[in-house]
Parts: C-alpha cells; sequence; structure tokens
C-alpha cells in the first residue's frame, strides 16, 4: 500500500532481466513471430537467441579488440570488427553450415609434415593464422605435402638453385615445361614479384615463384617484405590453406639471418592484420642450418609476445 492508501505500482520487470541476458528477448520473438507467422514460437526460442547473439558478440568484441591492439590503435573501429569476422575460422564453418573436422581430416589441406621433416616450434596468430618452424634439407621441400612451395628465384625464373633443382628433378618434364610457360607469359620477373606455376609432380598444388631483393640494393628491406606480401596474396588468389617459405634473401640475395626473419615475419603479420579475409591458415618455414632454426625460434617468440 502507498502512502494514501492506494495500491503500490509494481515495476515491471522485463524478459531480458528475467532470463538474465542484456539483448532483447521481446523485441527477437516479434522478429521471429513476424518472420515465421505460420509456426508456433516456443517461450524459450528467443531466449535462447538472445543468449547465443550476445555470446558470438562478446567473441566478437574480442577479435577486434586484439586487431585494434595490434593496429596501435585506442579504440576498436567497424574496420577492426570486419577482421574479426572475416578472419575466425570457428564462425566461417558456422556461417557456411560445415561441422567441424577433426584434426587428422583437416591435415590433407593444411598441409602436415611428413617423413624428413621436424616441428621444432608452432606460434599462432591473433586471427588463428599458424606458424610452423620446421627442420628438414631443403632437398626434402619438393616432397612436403603442402598447397603452396615458395621458390626464391631471379627475374629469368630459373631453376638453378638448390631448391630449384629439387623441383626440376621432383617435378619433371610437365612441371619445367609449365615453368617455361610462365616465364614466356609473364616476361622477366621484377624484383619484389611473384608468379604462380602448378605444382606438376609435386605433393603441393602450385609452386610460387619469386624475385627477392639483394642486399644492400635501394630500399631492399621494403622489397624484401613486398615479396613475402605478393607471394601470400597469390596464395589467396588461389584460395590455398597452407604455405611453405624456405629461407628468403639470406641465401645468395646476401641478407644477414637475423634481418631476413625479422623482416619476413613483420610482413606475414602486417599482411594477416591488413588483409579482411584470407584462405590461409598455416605458414611454414622450412629451414636446415642450426644458425637459420635459432634465429626464428627467437623472432617468433617475439612476435608471439607483441
Amino acid at each position: 500500500m502507498s502512502s494514501r492508501g492506494g495500491k503500490k505500482k509494481s515495476t515491471k520487470t522485463s524478459r531480458s532481466a528475467k532470463a538474465g541476458v542484456i539483448f532483447p528477448v521481446g523485441r527477437m520473438l516479434r522478429y521471429i513471430k513476424k518472420g515465421h507467422p505460420k509456426y508456433r514460437i516456443g517461450v524459450g526460442a528467443p531466449v535462447y537467441m538472445a543468449a547465443v547473439l550476445e555470446y558470438l558478440t562478446a567473441e566478437i568484441l574480442e577479435l577486434a579488440g586484439n586487431a585494434a591492439r595490434d593496429n596501435k590503435k585506442g579504440r576498436v573501429t567497424p574496420r577492426h570488427i570486419l577482421l574479426a569476422v572475416a578472419n575466425d575460422e570457428e564462425l566461417n564453418q558456422k556461417k557456411q553450415g560445415e561441422v567441424s573436422k577433426a584434426a587428422s581430416a583437416d591435415s590433407t589441406t593444411e598441409g602436415t609434415p611428413a617423413d624428413g621433416f621436424t616441428v621444432l616450434s608452432t606460434k599462432s596468430l591473433f586471427l588463428g593464422q599458424k606458424l610452423n618452424l620446421i627442420h628438414s634439407e631443403i632437398s626434402n621441400l619438393a616432397g612436403f605435402e603442402v598447397e603452396a612451395i615458395i621458390n626464391p628465384t631471379n627475374a629469368d625464373i630459373d631453376l638453378k638453385d638448390d631448391l630449384g633443382n629439387t623441383l626440376e628433378k621432383k617435378g619433371g618434364k610437365e612441371f619445367v615445361e609449365a615453368v617455361l610457360e610462365l616465364r614466356k607469359k609473364n616476361g622477366p620477373l621484377e624484383v619484389a614479384g611473384a608468379a604462380v606455376s602448378a605444382g606438376h609432380g609435386l605433393p603441393a598444388k602450385f609452386v610460387i615463384h619469386c624475385n627477392s631483393p639483394v642486399w644492400g640494393a635501394d630500399k631492399c628491406e621494403e622489397l624484401l617484405e613486398k615479396t613475402v606480401k605478393n607471394c601470400l596474396a597469390l596464395a589467396d588468389d588461389k584460395k590455398l590453406k597452407s604455405i611453405a617459405f624456405p629461407s628468403i634473401g639470406s641465401g645468395r640475395n646476401g641478407f644477414p639471418k637475423q634481418t631476413a626473419a625479422q623482416l619476413i615475419l613483420k610482413a606475414i603479420s602486417s599482411y594477416f592484420v591488413s588483409t579482411m579475409s584470407s584462405s590461409i591458415k598455416t605458414v611454414y618455414f622450412v629451414l636446415f642450418d642450426s644458425e637459420s632454426i635459432g634465429i626464428y625460434v627467437q623472432e617468433m617468440a617475439k612476435l608471439d609476445a607483441n
């Protein structure tokens, strides 16, 4: 009773408050009824829908916050939210109506180390891509089960270095003819340029040939980053999930090994941050010498910490 003898006005509790969610349950019930007028809608349907949307929103905001942080931004923008949505593998699977496959089933498309390959280190980027450090002889790379192999070459796209020779022997005549056709079609490969040929005779579907800069040349560091990004862009154009890099730049092109590793990892991280959506899920670094392996372990740890 109120002080004047009337009935005390009761405060109405919303459906959302009763269900313990923030999203508007009543409004969602109206939307469901409007979209499905022929069906009877259970009282729990809008509550469940609100709870699911609330969970997805929290997940997306967390990923968007990570994207903003990695871009060194103080606030989350619509672009960061789009990045989060586009690059969340679990969400994309749900959107496509796919059932999450077991890791063993995924290994065929994302690449799996075979005999002669040892996984030394694995790091995950904030959008879910995995970086794997592999120990193996370069001569084994042609037999690596991955969707694309990177072949560092020159303007003529020749196969004269160690990896090129291995690819030629493994791929055979059909692979060599595909490279010759690529050379004829594209002409000389510019510095930082990349071109793709089919991986005839190889476990890999494609070989991406790249012409990395020489250490000491004008803007060589910037061009090495551009080389890596161009390789990743070609892999994305082909909708590939896995890609394998040998050591780029630090061989005959003369880059200090640590400088090359820093630039390559920086380029990969920057590419995935700036690309709205990428099909690439796994990046392999296939190295054989202990010095390069030690440097990559160190630099990958720094990248993970950042």
